[in-house]
């Protein structure tokens, strides 16, 4: 789905990866799409990049918690879930701003907020986190307490608040 942003990620890897040594990437999706990006950028090849394909939500969780920063590069979502299942499990968050994060993010309250199809920015947003301890630790911190309040239930109640809203 080219509207993933997955080559704006990409082209901003290969952008954090010249300027910094011993970074790693994990990606959650299909490795045909990386086959398909390493034909079109052929010098991401030398990047180290980790395919997670299909993975289990315990398997998800792992890869979340055991990262130093999530990004979410789409250019439009709904309600964007993944990068509030990475604040759940403390992992700071960089995401653009595809719409459906509006309705919990906070630029650099709880997360970096870059704007879509913008490969540089991104690279100087996860440059920045990879060098600001106190702020990946401000933002994974806001994150959980932001997480906190989109629990199920939390959610349900102000879904069934609506409908009765709705019909009264």
């Amino acid at each position: 789905m080219w509207w993933k942003g997955d080559n704006e990620f990409l082209l901003a890897a290969k952008e954090v990866a010249t300027q910094l040594s011993n970074v790693r990437f994990v990606l959650v999706g299909r490795r045909a799409l990386l086959g398909n990006f390493q034909k079109l950028i052929p010098d991401i090849r030398g990047i180290p990049i980790t395919v997670f394909e299909e993975p289990t939500d315990r398997q998800l969780s792992s890869v979340y918690a055991s990262s130093d920063i999530f990004v979410s590069s789409s250019w439009y979502e709904g309600f964007s879930l993944p990068p509030l299942e990475a604040m759940a499990c403390g992992t700071p968050v960089i995401t653009t701003d595809s719409l459906g994060v509006r309705d919990y993010v906070v630029h650099e309250k709880n997360a970096i907020v870059v704007p879509p199809k913008q490969p540089s920015i991104l690279a100087r947003a996860i440059i920045q986190l990879i060098k600001d301890d106190q702020l990946r630790k401000e933002l994974s911190k806001n994150g959980l307490d932001t997480a906190k309040k989109f629990s199920f239930h939390k959610v349900a109640e102000k879904v069934e608040r609506a409908f009765l809203d709705a019909i009264s």
